[in-house]
């Protein structure tokens, strides 16, 4: 039989092991973080001035030696660092004369790519699950199609109408691919685009695309007809309404194919339509 004693004086716990015995486990209850590497702390700073705009983009880093005398740390430490902010997009080192490590100006697909793989390994241990990917495009694409039916020019208009078939439906993926993008683009709202083109092409590579039923894909062109029209005419309320309607179809059917390829995961995601089977290449 054993019991916790808290000590009164400290943040001591007394555990009795065994009744009868003089044998006890003292725990330290103390809310503390444990120790990080010293290069992820110095990266840390790094990235923190970097996001503050204290280090701008295309600024040169002071060098290794003279960053580790700064932190306090061996070079190596610093070169670790470097590393590490290197893999995140957010600075480059270059070589010769007018070499060292710079800060990386921003670059949309880069910022796409790598929100995409960590996206990714999220997706990968299942949270967040096709479902909250699903959700999410709702809450991001809606109004997007609004902004897009109200700010588009004849440029961003034709790129639209480039990815919607005017006739039969044909079996390259670029039409269902594109489309979503070009609504994006449309917006003129930059952050919604790189904010939502992860979360494409992460289903993307979770659907299978020949799980789909035969005449899903004539259904997503229908739709998307029926967005396009709404934002050439402007009008931004049957935009998001006809955006609302496609996302409820291909979420049912993208939620029945997953629920097929991974039926431990009923249930798991937060309250959102059931999708379908597939995630591999879906109507993005």
């Amino acid at each position: 039989m054993s019991s916790d004693r808290s000590s009164p004086d400290g943040p001591l716990a007394f555990e009795v092991l065994d009744e009868g015995t003089t044998e006890f486990s003292v725990r330290l209850k103390l809310a503390v973080d444990p120790i990080r590497p010293g290069y992820e702390q110095v990266a840390e700073q790094l990235r923190s001035l970097v996001v503050k705009g204290e280090l701008h983009p295309g600024e040169r880093l002071p060098n290794e030696a003279e960053l580790a005398s700064l932190f306090g740390v061996g070079r190596t430490t610093v070169r670790e660092a470097l590393r590490l902010l290197s893999s995140q997009g957010l600075v480059v080192t270059k070589r010769g004369v007018a070499g060292g490590t710079f800060v990386i100006s921003p670059d949309r697909d880069a910022i796409c790519r790598y929100l995409e793989a960590s996206l990714g390994l999220l997706v990968g241990s299942h949270r967040p699950g096709t479902e909250d990917l699903l959700e999410a495009r709702m809450v991001l694409e809606r109004p997007a199609s609004r902004l897009a039916a109200i700010r588009h020019d004849a440029a961003l208009l034709s790129r639209i109408k480039s990815t919607v078939p005017s006739g039969p439906v044909p079996n390259e993926d670029m039409y269902q691919s594109h489309f979503h993008i070009a609504v994006l683009e449309a917006s003129g709202n930059v952050m919604l685009e790189v904010m939502t083109r992860p979360v494409f092409d992460v289903l993307r590579t979770r659907m299978v695309r020949s799980a789909a039923p035969p005449d899903f894909w004539d259904r997503v062109v229908e739709d998307h007809r029926k967005i396009l029209d709404a934002i050439t005419r402007r009008d931004g309320d049957e935009a998001e309404s006809a955006m609302q309607e496609h996302l409820m179809h291909i979420s049912s059917v993208y939620s029945s194919i997953d629920s097929v390829r991974h039926p431990d995961l009923i249930g798991q995601a937060s309250g959102v339509v059931p999708v379908s089977q597939d995630n591999s290449d879906g109507d993005r």
